[in-house]
């Protein structure tokens, strides 16, 4: 997916046909691209499977994996590759999107299922909420039939919710049995839990609203806690707060075995939560990217089978490289050497039990 941005200088925009002046920045996205891109810059090896229309975007797209990891992409002759434009405000806020994603329906379930292989020699599988419906039965059908976890990124509140809506009760019951790991903001994490019928009312707030971090986290908790009760790893991000974690075990426990085997959880039974605060930084650039950043951090961490503390340090480190990228994917990341590795006992944490 390629997309553009362009800043609008101008207190208010009207839909009126008038010419605004604007600064204009270009790059490629996607939610699932991004975190491909960013995992084979901290770890070297990633697959992609995914569409691109045959045009210079599908072309620049391609040329940003090595080929062994773009080899399951479809060049389509028939369809431009997904993009879409964002018009921000001076305060960088978004006023509107407009996108093309018809290419997004050439992920359908026969190619997914012609790359099974890929899914059965992985450790895990990371989807993003744009592919089809159909598209995502397939992918938990494969990652179940091989004993793979999901980690489901759910990309904007509005989409964030598909896999476990109860409209389509075959993909929401596969949804609730393959999905291992989210990483919804507050806003898809309430999302996720009204499909899986929270039976509180969810927050409205927006993040900036609320005036204390305590505030933030008392609307978080309960949740985080309900929706563990369905998905073993939940990652809150809390934008420039840090990430609040909940799970049916302790943060010593690693996700995968050294073996790189996912590491299955107790099933049902009360979960715990940990707030990580995200480290200050002196200079932002972009905020696209850091979510997907952050997951590509912790997935790499945790499929080296570290302990919760460490995946957090490393994701909130890859976050912060992308936070000082023009682009919503960093130039380059860390290697083993850097001290987010070495901290074994992890970022500071606070309890939310």
């Amino acid at each position: 997916m390629h997309h553009s941005c362009a800043a609008v200088s101008l207190g208010r925009v009207v839909l009126d046909g008038a010419t605004y002046h604007a600064k204009q920045d270009t790059s490629a996205g996607g939610v699932a691209r991004n975190i491909a891109e960013g995992i084979y810059k901290i770890y070297g090896n990633v697959n992609l499977i995914s569409a691109v229309g045959n045009d210079q975007n599908g072309t620049y797209i391609r040329k940003l994996l090595p080929e062994h990891c773009a080899s399951s992409i479809i060049t389509l002759g028939n369809c431009p590759t997904a993009s879409f434009s964002v018009l921000l405000d001076r305060k960088g806020d978004c006023r509107l999107v407009v996108g093309d994603m018809d290419a997004h329906q050439a992920i359908t379930a026969d190619w997914i299922k012609s790359h099974s292989q890929l899914i059965q020699q992985s450790p895990m599988t990371v989807i993003d909420a744009n592919v089809s419906e159909s598209a995502m039965e397939t992918i938990f059908e494969e990652c179940l039939r091989f004993n793979k976890p999901v980690f489901f990124e759910p990309t904007d509140m509005r989409i964030a919710a598909r896999p476990f809506a109860a409209r389509n009760a075959k993909l929401a019951a596969l949804a609730k049995r393959a999905v291992k790991f989210i990483s919804p903001n507050i806003h898809e994490l309430a999302e996720i839990a009204q499909a899986l019928h929270y039976p509180g009312p969810v927050p409205h707030k927006l993040m900036d609203e609320y005036a204390t971090l305590g505030e933030l986290l008392a609307d978080v908790k309960p949740l985080g806690l309900f929706v563990n009760e369905t998905i073993d790893h939940v990652l809150v991000t809390l934008g420039h707060h840090g990430v609040a974690v909940f799970r049916r075990t302790t943060a010593t426990v690693p996700f995968f075995n050294p073996s790189h085997q996912y590491a299955p959880v107790p099933e049902g039974g009360g979960g715990s939560g940990r707030f990580y605060p995200a480290p200050k930084l002196a200079r932002i650039v972009n905020v696209s990217g850091a979510g997907d950043s952050f997951t590509s951090g912790f997935i790499v961490a945790a499929l080296a089978g570290r302990t919760e503390p460490v995946c957090v340090n490393v994701a909130l480190e890859a976050a912060g490289c992308a936070l000082q990228a023009r682009s919503a994917v960093a130039d380059q990341y860390f290697d083993r050497t850097h001290p987010c590795w070495a901290n074994e006992a992890g970022a500071p944490y606070r309890s939310l039990d």
